[in-house]
């Protein structure tokens, strides 16, 4: 990084570039000198100049000529330049302005009037670097993006690119920068979804997230896509940018589909052996094949219970692989928190008994209201925790359910004495398949469980002491939106009906 300013100074008379040295280097600035333009451009283009004073009358190359050749170049066309002259015919003041030049000073000069311009577009200079020094950062952050970026400006034309979008799109940059969005590669990204994007979400809001296109490109073929787009304003000028971001989704939405289709398979597959099975085991334990000894009995009814456990696995594969197949809407009808969770307590209480468990329903502080709710799916929430908080609590142990009017929402927690729940595994508690140490099931339960909490738009959450026990909480909205009323039939379903 420099310390000071550099000047070059450009002028066939050295007695000149000594006096305007001798005004200049008092101020703090290094002068670099040149006395003809070969000397000039040579110069310029090996070394880094923040100003040029250059002379207009020059033999072999004219000042004129220096100054094109110096706008020409990338590397120099922003070094702002004064030219210094005799001359004051408007004739020439206009051919060096259209040549590119910034000020002029008459000769002779002014001292006083020659620093004041100088500090002016040393200054102007500044700001113009700190600008493509920004650029160039904000350039290096979009192409160190792994997802595809581009920015557009307010006419939906592209200012810039990353490489990522450049590689995934199969496109050039001469192909894409300064042209309109939708005509890139052909016109391929004309695509209805994305001018909706565009013309009509995004001047309504300064920012979108996780906008799913989907599209089929001619040279890369089909492509599943996830936007995000954030609208820029620049407070003084008042020009807008757009950054757009590009997830590609496709080979993720590819395995999902397999993930399901797979397990579809698996469920449909498990289920017929294992409903044989029972058939002919309920067959022998009647003695319809004859009689059993007390061994064979025994033996038999292990069976019969270890084959019950894998029923119970395939069917909750069965629900969750139903749950994946179709956005779950509840099947709405009035619902009685309250009665139902005395129902789910009362039918669980032999299995409470045996661990000697106390399971109860603290008195509401306030009369419980009825809610519009999927009475079959909310029920199997409430006897999942139950369950969950009689299997993991110790014998003599405690399991209380509790229900509160939050304005907006009934809250409805199950708080035992159980064993709990290391804090590292609570993150993960709600995840398919997600088993915490080596507990038993299929670990979808809670899963289940919380697609159809947030079906209903609510929430479900878990907090755990180790040995301290566990409180499993769930919220259900008093009210429910017009679209969810929607799905309420003229005739209520039984409570048994299940979503399809």
């Amino acid at each position: 990084m420099k310390d000071k300013p550099v000047i070059l100074v450009v002028d066939d008379q050295p007695q000149n570039i000594e006096l305007l040295e001798a005004h200049l280097e008092p101020q703090g600035y290094d002068i670099l000198k040149a006395e003809n333009g070969e000397e000039a451009l040579e110069k310029l283009f090996n070394n880094q100049i923040d100003l040029v004073l250059l002379d207009v009358m020059m033999p072999k190359m004219s000042g004129f000529e220096v100054l094109e050749k110096l706008r020409a170049d990338k590397k120099t066309q922003l070094i702002p330049v004064v030219m210094i002259t005799v001359l004051k015919e408007t004739e020439t003041r206009i051919k060096a302005l259209e040549a590119g030049c910034d000020d002029f000073i008459t000769k002779p000069f002014d001292k006083h009037e020659l620093l004041a311009r100088v500090k002016s577009l040393l200054r102007i200079k500044s700001l113009h670097d700190e600008v493509a020094e920004a650029r160039e950062y904000a350039d290096s952050v979009i192409d160190t993006v792994r997802e595809p970026l581009i920015v557009l400006d307010s006419d939906l034309k592209v200012l810039s690119a990353s490489r990522s979008f450049y590689s995934s799109f199969k496109v050039t940059p001469q192909e894409t920068i300064g042209h309109f969005i939708y005509d890139l590669g052909n016109r391929q990204w004309d695509i209805p979804k994305l001018r909706t994007l565009l013309e009509d979400i995004l001047p309504k809001n300064n920012k979108f997230d996780d906008y799913e296109v989907e599209h089929v490109f001619s040279n890369i073929g089909h492509k599943i896509m996830l936007l995000n787009a954030r609208r820029i304003t620049h407070k003084e000028k008042g020009s807008q940018m757009i950054l757009l971001a590009i997830e590609d989704i496709t080979k993720f939405r590819k395995l999902e589909r397999e993930r399901k289709n797979i397990l579809s398979m698996f469920v449909h597959d498990m289920k017929n052996p294992a409903v044989t099975s029972e058939g002919y085991l309920s067959r022998l334990i009647s003695g319809k094949a004859g009689a059993l000894t007390e061994k064979q009995q025994n033996y038999l009814e292990i069976i019969r219970s270890e084959l019950n456990k894998l029923s119970q696995l395939i069917l909750d594969f069965l629900q969750f692989s139903r749950f994946e197949a179709i956005e779950y809407k509840p099947v709405y009808a009035p619902f009685n928190v309250e009665e139902e969770i005395r129902k789910n307590i009362e039918a669980e209480k032999v299995e409470a008994e045996k661990k000697g468990i106390t399971i109860g329903l603290e008195n509401p502080e306030t009369i419980t209201p009825i809610v519009n709710a999927d009475t079959a799916m909310v029920n199997r929430v409430i006897r999942n925790l139950l369950v969950n908080a009689i299997k993991f609590t110790d014998q003599g142990g405690t399991v209380m359910f509790k229900i509160s009017d939050r304005g907006n929402e009934i809250l409805v927690s199950v708080k035992d004495t159980g064993i709990g729940i290391p804090e590292d595994h609570l993150p993960y508690l709600f995840d398919a398949f997600y088993r915490a140490g080596n507990r038993e099931g299929s670990g979808l339960g809670l899963s289940i469980a919380k697609a159809i909490i947030e079906g209903h738009g609510g929430r479900i959450w878990a907090e755990s002491i180790p040995a301290n026990g566990s409180t499993f909480s769930f919220t259900l909205p008093k009210e429910i939106s017009d679209l969810e009323l929607s799905n309420i039939p003229l005739n209520n379903p039984s409570p048994s009906q299940s979503p399809p």
